[in-house]
């Protein structure tokens, strides 16, 4: 019975201080890195999202201008480019994710950022329906991280 009721509250066993007290040091300097996060990271972090944003919504745009007919593409081409994208966006987030606790924050950003740019330009030389889909489906791997 007191077997039972330990794995029902394994929490009432542990002793934990759920209060942390900062010297008035450490929580300036806790301030400090928030300040400095806050003005050197967050705007590019930002810029990325939009960024980002606006890629993934321009794919329905140059759908309808004239990427169909110059590409040939089929309806179920269409849906698949769009499909496989946000299928390696979403298979690729936790790897990205892993990368980025085990890499420098510059290094990974800078990565990815110029990855990202090397697809949009393949994008841009795309030919066929096959290299679209490559090039959407890469551009889901980076903009993963």
């Amino acid at each position: 019975m007191d077997a039972e009721k330990e794995i029902q509250h394994p929490q009432k066993k542990l002793n934990v201080n759920t209060e942390i007290e900062l010297t008035e040091y450490e929580q300036e300097l806790t301030k400090s890195y928030v300040k400095k996060i806050d003005h050197r990271i967050l705007p590019i972090v930002v810029v990325m999202y939009i960024a980002s944003s606006l890629d993934r919504g321009n794919i329905g745009v140059a759908l309808k201008n004239g990427l169909v007919t110059s590409l040939n593409l089929s309806p179920s081409e269409q849906a698949n480019v769009t499909s496989l994208f946000t299928l390696c966006y979403i298979a690729f987030e936790a790897p990205a994710n892993m990368l980025l606790k085990r890499l420098r924050p510059r290094v990974w950003f800078t990565f990815i950022v110029c990855a990202w740019s090397l697809c949009c330009m393949y994008l841009a030389i795309a030919r066929s329906a096959i290299d679209f889909t490559i090039a959407r489906c890469l551009l889901g791997v980076f903009e993963a991280g």
